[in-house]
């Protein structure tokens, strides 16, 4: 023995009470070096020596107890440790957590989400201990093998890890073999209390789920990842599966029994059970009762969950992650995380290929002709894509052969890549076929759609677009009418077979819920693709699914992509003709029918006509090029529509000089309305928008203004130059709002790209400010003059617009920002090209007009800063448009800023002629 008050000499009661002889801590020290904890404890106890045994016996004894399971013993002892040496209560601290766990007395607070909680549709979540490529188990080949099966049925899966199993140093999500794996970070499980560590990774999980969204979570036993689980979905309302994939607590136990030689007299006879046992047992019982549902990776594991009471209904044994995949879609559309039908596509899916039954299934379906959505699109003839090659834009052209590089073309244009995975360059083709019943024309789209579906259907999309949501809804129609016409026209078997088995794929991608975005108008292409897919295809398995889903996909899309002023909710005109003309080609095809969406399209048209300036361009607002409106467009039909596009040759005047879209975010005038073919020219014609819906094709241009008069555009907007370079998702150029690399589309969404107020040197927020919808506040006339006024709320600051417009005379605007703090303000200008080389006269400026003697003229009646007139100018990028696709035209920028204010009031006219020598007056003045 070592001198008295060291750990070792040291006894509970101090030195005062005998210790115990040598012989007794001897025979202790052996029982426990034979692991034979209890009885050691025991001896103790019935000597009453417990007390009096040294401190480093006690120790050693209390770590064994508790290691062989025996946690209310070891407890004990810890407690009679703790006595004896101050600051030596550690273990019975970490013992007493680890019992407040294990008797599910532990409150795991969770807090609810701040906002509403909107899953993902097909989004599932697995939380489970390890995984690979850091441990090779069963359990973690388990784990991936369900990851990649789920997502070859169409779902999004993600594995996230134990708090601080590998990555305790930050967040990260580590991809093996195509799975994401979240790693948590934060303490190690061995390393903190565990109490203390469950509710750390319940709540580090919550943020997980924040991010991941997952519409299921999968909790993989121990109750572990149960308890925290439950925990999260309890405040987010996601249902919780407990995959029970063992009863650990009866291997726990026979890894006891063979390490320790336990005999069944001992354990449980003479000893009984240890906690770690009992206890566990009980909480992973308590976990299987509050489950939504309960899968078991054997029958035997079923069985025993069965006799030890769980109920029947809620339990589904899935043994073989691979061929019972269906079964945990089967499970989660019970649950409401998928939509029904779900399992059903699966399994269909999976079906191969017989000659005669397809020919009998496909001989069932009515022979159907060409849909207008098939024929949606599509540029060039027949001829010129033979001989010169398919042209997106103002591409090169490209020339489609077979065998094709599907995989490596067009990966530098992400415009062009999503045309050519829809089949575009098809249309002409298919066309030709169905009116002309061009056999060649028909050879050729299945010899390319063959070649495309052998390179796609078993696989990913290899970097392509090839399963882009809206490809997937404008390709599959064509794909089931060329299947439908290969099978009546006796096609090749290796021809039918390759697009029988895309069939099958295309069922499954286009039903998986990252298919569908509601919010753009994605989900309409998917929505009535899906439609004219299914119909086609009424007697292929599982299409009865599909087409149910398509319906109430549309439903969806009908009420969110139209405002019920007739705005299209994607800031952008262009986008309002190209949707408006689809849906009007879904209904001539008998695929909505709803009176209601009639209704709202024949408001739509109505607006259609006011998005066409005088010159028949559609005006550039957001991703906008300026295309002349053609009389044929089907979505210039409207009697006032017609009248502007035809340049009244065809239609009705409208004698309506005002619109305001209260509920789209549109204000905008047309004085005098054209009543003729040759005064259409004539016409002022003025815009203001205040439009963020979401974040589809919204650039930073809040209450940004366009103003064509004079017979000539003035204020002009960027337009959309193109979608390429797309950026990596950890891009800080994502933080600010923007998708593509590209210098020069990154220009046309800034906001000194646009007729609006700039804070400082930074953009609109686009990511993270809550849209607001339309910020149009405001429209009327009074003696041929207009008011429109408008209010955004920015995230630091305030704008409100006031713009009184005297048609060919002048343009007021007045802009009144305000703050928390000091900052600059610019109010920036971007004027045509087409006008003169500008007369600077401090800070007013004067523009020759094209072909007129008169000019416009600038000036700041706040006495703003003038920030210097540029053309062109190339670093940073300003005074530029792009007119049409991939083509930059120089153009005039300028602005005013005022230095380090709260609050300012712009003051900016514009007239026509000669300057007005300070404000005009107005009827709105009074």
């Amino acid at each position: 023995m070592t001198e008295t008050g060291t750990e070792e000499s040291a006894t509970p009661n101090g030195s005062d009470v005998p210790q115990v002889g040598p012989w007794l801590s001897e025979a202790v020290d052996g029982l426990v070096r034979a692991g034979a904890a209890v009885p050691a404890f025991e001896l103790l106890e019935e000597l009453g020596a417990t007390e009096r045994m040294p401190a480093a016996d006690l120790r050693r004894l209390a770590v064994l107890l508790r290691r062989q399971g025996f946690l209310t013993r070891a407890e004990r002892v810890a407690g009679i440790l703790a006595r004896a040496i101050e600051g030596s209560d550690d273990l019975g601290a970490s013992l007493a957590a680890e019992l407040s766990v294990l008797d599910g007395v532990v409150r795991l607070d969770v807090p609810a989400p701040e906002s509403p909680y909107v899953p993902r549709a097909g989004q599932v979540l697995n939380v489970v201990g390890t995984s690979l490529p850091h441990v090779d188990s069963t359990f973690t080949r388990r784990t991936h093998a369900v990851a990649q099966s789920l997502s070859g049925l169409g779902l999004d899966v993600a594995v996230v890890t134990q708090m601080g199993a590998y990555e305790p140093d930050g967040y990260s999500v580590e991809s093996f073999d195509g799975v994401g794996y979240h790693r948590i970070p934060g303490t190690q499980r061995k390393d903190l209390a565990l109490d203390e560590w469950l509710l750390a990774f319940s709540q580090r999980l919550a943020a997980v789920v924040r991010k991941v969204r997952p519409a299921v979570v999968v909790a993989s036993s121990d109750f572990v990842n149960g308890m925290a689980a439950h925990a999260v979905c309890r405040a987010y309302g996601i249902p919780m599966v407990y995959d029970v994939r063992g009863l650990w607590e009866d291997s726990w136990l026979a890894r006891q029994r063979a390490e320790y030689d336990w005999s069944e007299d001992q354990v449980p006879g003479r000893w009984g059970l240890p906690e770690a046992w009992s206890r566990r047992r009980e909480r992973e019982l308590q976990l299987v009762a509050k489950a939504d549902a309960v899968v078991a990776s054997s029958d035997e594991v079923a069985a025993k969950l069965l006799d030890l009471g769980a109920e029947s209904a809620g339990l589904t044994v899935i043994a073989d992650p691979e061929g019972d995949s269906q079964r945990w879609l089967e499970v989660f559309e019970s649950l409401g995380a998928l939509e029904p039908g779900a399992a059903a596509v699966a399994v269909a899916t999976r079906r191969g290929f017989d000659e005669a039954e397809v020919a009998r299934v496909l001989g069932e379906a009515p022979r159907l002709p060409l849909d207008r959505i098939a024929g949606f699109g599509g540029f060039g003839t027949t001829r010129s894509i033979r001989e010169e090659g398919w042209r997106h834009s103002s591409l090169e052209p490209l020339v489609i052969t077979t065998p094709f590089d599907w995989v490596g073309s067009c990966l530098d244009n992400r415009s062009q890549g999503f045309h050519l995975h829809a089949w575009d360059f098809m249309v002409p083709f298919l066309k030709s076929w169905d009116r002309n019943r061009d056999r060649e024309s028909l050879d050729w789209c299945l010899e390319r759609a063959a070649d495309w579906a052998t390179t796609f259907t078993e696989g990913d999309a290899r970097g392509t677009m090839a399963w882009y949501d809206m490809a997937i809804g404008l390709r599959a129609p064509r794909l089931a009418y060329l299947l439908q016409e290969a099978v009546h026209e006796g096609a090749a078997v290796e021809v039918v077979r390759a697009l029988w088995l895309a069939v099958g794929r295309h069922q499954q991608e286009i039903f998986a819920g990252r298919a569908f975005n509601a919010g753009t108008n994605h989900g309409f292409y998917t929505a009535v693709g899906e439609l004219s897919f299914a119909r086609r295809l009424a007697s292929v398995p599982a299409m009865d699914a599909v087409r149910r889903q398509g319906e109430e996909r549309l439903a969806v899309v009908v009420a969110t992509q139209f405002a019920e002023d007739g705005g299209h909710r994607e800031h952008s005109p262009d986008y309002h003709r190209m949707l408006l003309s689809s849906f009007r080609d879904a209904m001539e095809d008998g695929l909505l029918t709803d009176p209601d969406l009639s209704a709202r399209l024949s408001r739509a048209e109505e607006v259609m006509g006011w998005f066409i300036q005088p010159d028949r361009r559609i005006v550039q607002i957001g991703d906008s090029p300026a295309r002349l409106i053609s009389p044929e467009d089907k979505a210039a039909q409207s009697e006032h529509t017609q009248f502007l596009a035809s340049g009244g040759r065809a239609g009705t005047p409208n004698d309506t000089d005002l619109l305001v879209l209260p509920e789209a975010g549109y204000g905008i005038v047309r004085s005098p309305q054209p009543r003729s073919r040759d005064d259409h020219s004539s016409a002022g014609y003025l815009t203001l928008a205040a439009t963020f819906h979401s974040r589809a094709h919204k650039h930073c241009d809040d209450l940004s203004l366009t103003w064509f008069d004079g017979g000539q555009e003035l204020l002009v907007d960027s337009g959309r130059y193109g979608y390429l370079d797309p950026l990596p998702p950890d891009s800080p150029q994502r933080r600010q709002g923007f998708f593509y690399a590209r210098p020069e589309r990154q220009y046309v969404e800034s906001t000194r790209a646009h007729n609006t107020v700039q804070m400082d040197d930074t953009d609109h927020e686009r990511r993270d400010r809550t849209p607001y919808g339309s910020g149009i506040s405001a429209g009327e006339e009074r003696e041929g003059v207009f008011r429109l006024r408008g209010e955004v709320r920015h995230t630091r600051w305030r704008h409100e617009r006031s713009v009184t417009f005297k048609p060919g005379s002048w343009l007021l605007v007045e802009d009144v920002v305000s703050a928390a703090e000091d900052h600059d303000f610019t109010t920036w200008w971007n004027l045509s090209e087409a006008l003169g080389d500008p007369a600077v006269d401090g800070s007013t400026l004067s523009f020759g007009l094209s072909g007129q003697e008169r000019r416009l003229y600038v000036e700041s009646l706040s006495q703003d800063v003038l920030v210097p007139v540029v053309k062109g100018q190339e670093e940073p990028l300003r005074g530029w448009r792009a007119a049409v696709d991939y083509e930059f035209t120089p153009i005039w920028s300028f602005g005013y800023r005022t230095a380090q204010v709260r609050e300012h009031t712009f003051v900016t006219l514009l007239s026509l002629g000669s300057p007005l020598g300070g404000r005009p007056t107005s009827p709105f003045d009074a």
